[in-house]
Parts: structure tokens; sequence; C-alpha cells
């Protein structure tokens, strides 16, 4: 629930050579009510990366993934007369391309990243109203370029996502499930770097800016949305025992009146060499989706009249015994 989870892939030049995996497992499907035989899911991956020289290097990759549905219980939830939603999973197919090549100036001077890749999926995903079934062709393409010189780096990248769901819970007052057809674009641009202030001081600073066009079929009112954030930390070593670290980070969206601030301070105490005592203080904030923003969609909500005709027979049956018992 909390943390930070971060994915470092190694250079072309660290990957230099072949190398190829494949994986096949199965998974029980037993449930209750339901017993669909023990599903399977298949993969494979492959990746090519050479050194040209000792400046150029590039990676190429591909794969894919393949899963049967997973099980769904059939009845009433435990512990209440609703039962479970009415609709089947269906398995996922996820293919996969990516390619990077590397640049090294001389000397070490910089170097230069360029990346690009696209994902493709379908199957169930899970939303704030509900899951959608993505339909085949759904899409995520990738493109970025990074620069770093020292501790200096800048880089930029662009996302582009297409794809076609269908609601598989909210009904319109057609009584059709909502269809949801999505397309969006992310541009975004960021920099940052560290400066040494003394020989117990370092500082690091940056922002960036991002840029995102959407056309979504269930929030027509919105179509773009511009955001930007600055940031600054300032590590103070104190002695080798106490070190503080300050930092603030201000970010402004165009659909949100005014800018967010958000602080934070951490004292870090080294009583030992391999012990560390941190007292951290700290204010985030997420930012709203453009779907919380402009989400303009009617959901019909469906009721079941015979549940509810069964209601005051239950009421009165239940009255029934309790006067029954009174007068035993």
């Amino acid at each position: 629930m909390n943390g930070v989870v971060n994915f470092i892939s190694k250079t072309p030049r660290e990957l230099a050579g072949n190398s190829a995996s494949i994986s096949f497992g199965t998974f029980d499907r037993g449930v209750n009510g339901s017993d669909a035989g023990a599903g399977t899911t298949f993969s494979i991956n492959a990746t090519h990366a050479r050194a040209i020289d000792d400046r150029w290097s590039y990676k190429i990759s591909g794969g894919g993934y393949t899963s049967d549905a997973f099980a769904r219980p059939t009845g009433l939830i435990p512990g209440t007369a609703t039962p479970y939603p009415q609709f089947e999973n269906r398995g996922t197919t996820q293919p996969k391309f990516d390619t990077r090549v590397d640049y090294d100036a001389p000397e070490g001077r910089y170097k230069l990243v360029f990346a690009g890749g696209y994902a493709g999926t379908e199957g169930i995903i899970h939303s704030g109203i509900g899951p959608f079934d993505m339909n085949r062709g759904v899409g995520l393409g990738y493109a970025t370029m990074r620069y770093t010189r020292n501790a200096l780096h800048f880089s930029v990248f662009s996302n582009i996502l297409n794809g076609d769901a269908t609601a598989l819970l909210s009904f319109g007052p057609d009584g059709r499930q909502i269809p949801f057809s999505f397309q969006t674009r992310t541009y975004d641009a960021e920099i940052g770097n560290v400066s040494l202030l003394g020989p117990r001081q370092v500082v690091s600073y940056g922002g960036n800016f991002r840029y995102n066009n959407f056309d979504l079929s269930i929030a027509p009112r919105g179509d773009n949305r511009i955001e930007g954030g600055a940031y600054i930390q300032d590590e103070i070593f104190v002695s080798d025992l106490v070190r503080l670290n300050l930092g603030a980070r201000v970010d402004k969206f165009d659909v949100v009146d005014g800018a967010v601030f958000s602080p934070r301070a951490a004292l870090i105490l080294k009583p030992l060499p391999d012990h560390a005592v941190r007292l951290s203080y700290n204010k985030a904030f997420r930012s709203p989706s453009l779907i919380n923003n402009y989400l303009d969609v009617t959901i019909v909500n469906q009721l079941q009249l015979l549940q509810l005709a069964a209601i005051p027979a239950a009421r009165a049956a239940g009255a029934g015994a309790r006067a029954t018992s009174t007068s035993w």
C-alpha cells in the first residue's frame, strides 16, 4: 500500500547476446458452484542485444503472454442475499515488442538513449464504474529519448493508447451495456540536476511539463489537460551521525484551481554505520483523472423486482415467528 517500485533494466551493452524463455503452467479453477477444470498460462520472450562499437549498442525484444479465464463463483455472496454478478470472465492475450538504441559519447561525457515499443491486451479490467471487457486490438505504444550528463538528466516521452471496451455491469437507459471507446495521447518533458553546495550539502532540483490529449466516449466534454510541476530538495550532512532532508514540490493542473504544494522533511540519525533512525513528515496528493473531472454517462441501476416482492413476505414470516415464540 505504500513505497516505490523501481525497475532498472540492463543496457544493451550489458545484455550483449541472445536469450529466450518459454513458460507454461496451470491453475485451479474449481470454485463455489463452478468447476471449469484447470486453466493454462503460456508465455514466450526473446531478446537480441549487441554492442556495435564503443559508441553504439542496441537491443530488440519481443514476446507474448496468454492465459485462460479465471474462475468465477456462482450463487449468493456469502452472508448476503445478493447473487454474484452475472458475467463470465474472459482470458487474455498480450503481445509486446520493444527496441532500444544507446549512444555513449567519447570519454563518457554524456549518454543518449532512444527507445520505443508496443504492447497489446484483451480481457477484463476493473474501474471505478465496474469491470470492462477490453476488445481485441487495445494497444499502447510509447517512444522516449533520455539524455544524461553527470548528474544532469533530460528526457521526453510519448504514450499513445487506443482501444474499445464494453461495460459488464453498467447499463444505459436503453438497457444495453455501456460501450467505452478511448484514445489518449500523452507528451511529457522532464529535467533535473544535482549540485553540491560545499562539502556537506547536496541540492536536487528539476521539473516537468505534460500535455494530455483525450477522446473518451464516457467523458466527451474533456479533450485535453495541461500539467506541470517543479521540485527542490536540500540534503544537509550536519555530521557523520545526523542528516537533514528538506524538500518541496509544486504542481499545477489546469483542471484544478490553484497550485498544489507538497512539502517534506526528514531527520536521519545514524548511531551506527549499519543502522539509521528516520523521523519524517510529508504531504502528498493524488491528481484527479480526466474521467473524475468529466464523467458524463447515465448508468441505470437495475433491480430484480421479484427480490423486492420477497422482502415483505420474509418480514411477515419473521413477525409470525416472533409472535408464535412470544405466545408460547
